[in-house]
């Protein structure tokens, strides 16, 4: 403070004597409260006036976050998100090195729109701010868009002779992709005579 100037600043009971810009380093949080009076040259004292600072250097914790279903084909999948109550938060969507969505406000869920990405790997970040807009630590998910239909079976085989009188025929396929499954359908004309999940051979 200017010499013309008496400035106090002093948190909760604790109170120091300011001369200059000491600042709050080294001092907890808390609220700071400064107290400024004007002396004139005949030691006239003015009206004090005053003014608090609240420091706060801490980080929240971090939120919890529960991930939708993945892999799926769904283009508009929902995070649902869980924190203290009241707790400001923020999100943001990325696939590998892309930002989609910086930081935004966000509570409760985040439902990202992929109506027109490709397929692959999208990652949520989620993290709580302190009152003075301190981050907590980052939480994220990742989730799988995969709308790409499996090829066809393979090696699709006919029951011994195309033409024959056993009532029993079994065909046999191979799947060549690792995790899809086969759904099964045979047809008698325009009638579907059974259809449902099935394996090798059928």
């Amino acid at each position: 403070c200017a010499a013309s100037m008496q400035c106090m600043a002093h948190r909760l009971t604790q109170i120091a004597t300011r001369t200059g810009d000491d600042g709050t380093t080294g001092l907890g949080d808390g609220t700071y409260t400064l107290h400024v009076r004007l002396t004139d040259n005949v030691g006239n004292l003015g009206v004090e006036a005053t003014s608090d600072y609240v420091l706060d250097t801490s980080a929240p914790a971090a939120v919890g976050v529960v991930a939708p279903p993945s892999p799926s084909k769904e283009r508009r999948p929902v995070w649902t998100i869980t924190s203290t109550s009241g707790t400001k938060l923020e999100c943001r969507l990325t696939s590998g090195q892309d930002v989609l969505k910086p930081f935004t406000a966000c509570s409760g869920t985040y439902t990202a729109d992929l109506t027109d990405k490709p397929d692959g790997f999208y990652t949520l970040t989620v993290h709580a701010l302190s009152a003075a807009g301190t981050p907590g630590p980052e939480t994220t998910s990742t989730y799988t868009l995969d709308r790409t239909p499996p090829p066809s079976p393979t090696t699709l085989s006919t029951p011994g002779q195309r033409t024959s009188n056993n009532r029993v025929p079994s065909w046999t396929f191979v799947l060549p992709e690792t995790g899809s499954t086969a759904v099964c359908t045979i047809r008698f004309g325009q009638s579907v005579y059974r259809e449902g999940p099935c394996t090798s051979a059928y």
